[in-house]
């Protein structure tokens, strides 16, 4: 069975031998793994070696290497030469981006971000659609939905609604008492603070799996329809993770955060575990119930179908609560 593999440790050195990706700290051996059962090595840790010969088996095997930053941000991806991307879908996406058609594509991204927002908090606690910030809130993320699918003027506008809705979110959160009392609002980058280091930990994690879903459909990470392009910044990648970032991430920093109360490797184990366990796990799709790390894929590949035809309407993935 294809596998994951999170490297959070510093001192750790990667090897190849025989077939397998062997793991050591202090010239002992830690673990062993074949290369036939591993599908992206994840490394969040910047004291860590790794050997040419394992990077270009991975790259042989079309095994991706993702490397983060201390502040838990994508830096470096590593990826055979040997892609399935064509030209043709390339051009179409640089073409589709400019066109009118894109900026609903992005309607629609924030739609489902916004109404999976909206079904975590009833999800997390059944009981709390009588509490009066939660039907306050409901009522406000319905009227915004209700305005992008009349048809919201420009990105700038759509973007606002996104951060209001955002910020209730966060505040209600804290209402609830479903984050811990250290969180007062929303940090990313160098974050102390738990649960705002566990969020980044955990989008970090989605952000290469989206990565990869887009990299496998041959589109361009870096040319995105909602998020500008800028130096460094896999725009179209953050532009697909909004819709997941609540039931993936959000909710199990929740869990996590209520089980531990400093952001330690154990805390990133049981993290990586939660989330991975989420994305094993079978949701309802199309009358059918399929793994969410095949949702994703599928969505990617819906994206890549409305970019080729005006009659295909992009649907966002929205989570039942």
């Amino acid at each position: 069975m294809a596998m994951n593999v999170y490297l959070n440790e510093y001192g750790c050195s990667l090897q190849q031998r025989n077939g397998c990706l062997v793991i050591k700290k202090q010239q002992k051996e830690e673990q062993r793994i074949a290369l036939s059962h591993l599908k992206v090595l994840h490394i969040h840790t910047p004291a860590c070696t790794i050997t040419s010969s394992l990077i270009l088996e991975c790259a042989l095997r079309g095994i991706p290497i993702f490397i983060h930053n201390s502040f838990q941000k994508n830096i470096c991806s590593l990826m055979g030469a040997h892609q399935i991307s064509l030209v043709r879908v390339r051009e179409l996406q640089f073409r589709f981006v400019s066109s009118p058609r894109a900026y609903k594509v992005a309607s629609m991204i924030i739609y489902g971000k916004l109404r999976n927002q909206r079904n975590l908090i009833l999800y997390r606690n059944k009981n709390s659609v009588r509490i009066p910030q939660v039907q306050e809130f409901i009522a406000d993320v319905d009227t915004q939905c209700n305005r992008i699918k009349a048809g919201v003027h420009d990105t700038p506008e759509l973007m606002g609604i996104e951060g209001s809705i955002a910020q209730h979110y966060w505040t209600l959160l804290r209402v609830l008492n479903l984050v811990p009392p250290s969180f007062l609002k929303r940090e990313k980058r160098g974050a102390k603070e738990l649960m705002n280091s566990a969020l980044n930990y955990g989008y970090a994690i989605l952000q290469s799996r989206i990565f990869q879903a887009i990299h496998n459909a041959g589109l361009e990470p870096y040319l995105g329809i909602l998020h500008a392009p800028r130096p460094g910044r896999p725009s179209l990648v953050l532009d697909l993770m909004e819709e997941y970032r609540s039931f993936v991430v959000d909710l199990n920093v929740l869990k996590a955060t209520k089980t531990y109360h400093h952001f330690t490797n154990t805390c990133k184990k049981a993290l990586i575990n939660n989330i991975e366990n989420t994305l094993g796990k079978s949701y309802p799709y199309r009358k059918k119930r399929v793994k969410l790390e095949a949702i994703i894929q599928r969505q990617v590949y819906q994206l890549l179908r409305v970019m080729d035809s005006k009659k295909e309407q992009y649907r966002p993935y929205i989570f039942k609560w």
